[in-house]
């Protein structure tokens, strides 16, 4: 009598396992995409994140995003022997390459830009809300007294266009809402300390006063992959001749090989802190590039009128120069590949949240 509700049953599951495999598999490959990409930092060596996946509702008190539009990439590579170990007298080669971001329809202005800033600002916030994180409202956070007091003016706080050369890397610096910068970071390096003693006690009060963990973000969107292979190669031939004649002749070779694609994305270097009202506070960096998936440039080609930034030549190894390269797009373009690439860092970062609540 239970023939035909077993077989039944056989073509159900025949079908529905299948499919929960594949949401299974699938939400375990979203896991460890999500776990490649943003690294935790706490205090400790075997520390693990405490609040983070605790987090119930968010003050986005500040989210500094970097655009850039000169971006330089640099390598020394050493010659390998036996078990890829450096050789003894082996030789060293070095280069480095600069990409330019050329919008041909009008330069990219700070208000392009800080449109750009204003929706990711708002998308994060709706998409924290979806998924069952509330997000305060802006007002309250630049209404609150740690905000007007300790936060301090974008403007006054940005590198000048020489310090960025030196580094080999220009950007705009913007802040989400033209909001204050209250927790100061170095996207190129150098100590970014957290809150002093008496700023992190205010700091505490106003996590409590605003009902929800802080956020400070500094988010770096680049345009362009450059790939930089260098090889160097040295030998030595001796030669016994006849009549006692010994002939030693060495050789040493180098190359570089370079490419450039365009490529707008959300890149490591950047640094998040979140803070709340027990002083608790951990750190959260991008280890793996998130893309906007979107085809921006018209053309990308050499150009030997650019400047050469972080132009040297390193004694030490055989230096390369390269030629800059130009990646010309529109302004439009640009703007919906930059757009793409922070909102698939917002969904990135809500499935953060989402997946640490489980651990």
């Amino acid at each position: 009598m239970f023939g035909k509700n077993t077989l039944f049953m056989k073509k159900v599951l025949s079908v529905f396992c299948p499919l929960l495999l594949f949401v299974l598999v699938g939400r375990t490959q979203d896991e460890k995409t999500v776990d490649e990409t943003f690294k935790m930092y706490v205090g400790g060596s075997f520390a693990k994140p405490k609040m983070f996946g605790k987090m119930e509702k968010i003050a986005l008190a500040q989210t500094s995003i970097y655009f850039k539009t000169v971006t330089t990439r640099e390598v020394i590579e050493q010659e390998r022997g036996t078990f890829g170990r450096r050789k003894t007298d082996g030789g060293s080669v070095a280069g480095r390459l600069t990409a330019y971001l050329q919008t041909i329809d009008g330069e990219l202005t700070d208000a392009d830009f800080q449109e750009l800033a204003d929706g990711f600002y708002k998308y994060l916030s709706t998409k924290l809300q979806e998924n069952g994180v509330g997000a305060v409202d802006w007002n309250a956070i630049s209404n609150a007294e740690f905000y007007k007091e300790q936060g301090m003016d974008v403007d006054d706080i940005k590198k000048d266009m020489d310090a960025m050369k030196k580094k080999g890397q220009i950007y705009a610096h913007i802040n989400s809402n033209k909001g204050n910068s209250l927790w100061r970071y170095d996207i190129n390096g150098g100590i970014s300390p957290g809150f002093a003693f008496g700023k992190a006690k205010k700091a505490a009060k106003f996590s409590e006063e605003v009902g929800g963990d802080l956020a400070f973000m500094h988010i770096i969107v680049d345009f362009a992959d450059i790939i930089l292979d260098g090889d160097v190669k040295t030998g030595e031939k001796t030669n016994y001749g006849a009549g006692g004649i010994t002939t030693i002749t060495k050789t040493k070779s180098w190359k570089m090989d370079a490419s450039v694609g365009a490529n707008i994305k959300v890149v490591s270097g950047g640094m998040s802190m979140f803070y709340n009202e027990k002083n608790q506070t951990e750190s959260m960096g991008v280890t793996k590039e998130i893309s906007s998936g979107i085809a921006f440039a018209t053309s990308v080609e050499e150009d030997p009128t650019k400047q050469k930034l972080r132009n040297k030549d390193n004694i030490f190894a055989r230096d390369f120069n390269m030629t800059p390269v130009v990646i010309s797009t529109t302004k439009a373009q640009y703007k919906a590949a930059a757009k793409k690439a922070l909102e698939n860092y917002a969904d990135m970062f809500v499935l953060k949240i989402k997946y640490s609540k489980k651990a």
